[in-house]
């Protein structure tokens, strides 16, 4: 019982490892060639995941002059109030930010998300290179200093 059960384990982290290194399509296609990426997802009622993305907008013009990457916000609100997600954004002014729907969250699942706000950083060949649950002030700081580890 306990080798199938460390046979088991071992098979979650794997399949775990190799969904976080494959982006869906959904999300590769929308990636800019030779640019790494942040790829937020985050929901209306997010608290946290709402202050992570305005911090990201208001820096984004000047940390995209000095190292250029793409800001994607993966929406999972449900179909009914899927429909607010982009007047929402465009009235804190993400328009910067490609925003992408998520209503069934097949995308949320393909990427094992569990908390909000999760964030990944791919770098320019679509590898997820990093992974961060939660947000605290300050942290997009971090967010973009890996981006610049990646050029």
């Amino acid at each position: 019982m306990k080798k199938l059960t460390a046979i088991l384990a071992a098979m979650a982290i794997a399949v775990s490892a190799f969904a976080q290194e494959r982006l869906p399509e959904a999300l590769a296609s929308q990636l800019k060639e030779g640019e790494p990426a942040i790829i937020s997802f985050w929901s209306l009622t997010c608290k946290p995941c709402i202050l992570e993305l305005n911090a990201l907008s208001e820096n984004y013009p000047d940390w995209y002059e000095e190292c250029p990457f793409t800001v994607i916000a993966v929406s999972i609100d449900d179909a009914r109030s899927s429909s607010k997600v982009k007047s929402f954004a465009e009235g804190k002014g993400w328009s910067d930010f490609t925003i992408l729907l998520d209503p069934n969250q097949e995308l949320k699942r393909a990427m094992n998300v569990a908390t909000m706000p999760t964030v990944f950083i791919v770098d320019a060949e679509g590898k997820v290179v990093y992974r961060h649950m939660g947000y605290n002030p300050g942290g997009e700081n971090e967010l973009f200093e890996k981006i610049k580890e990646l050029q």
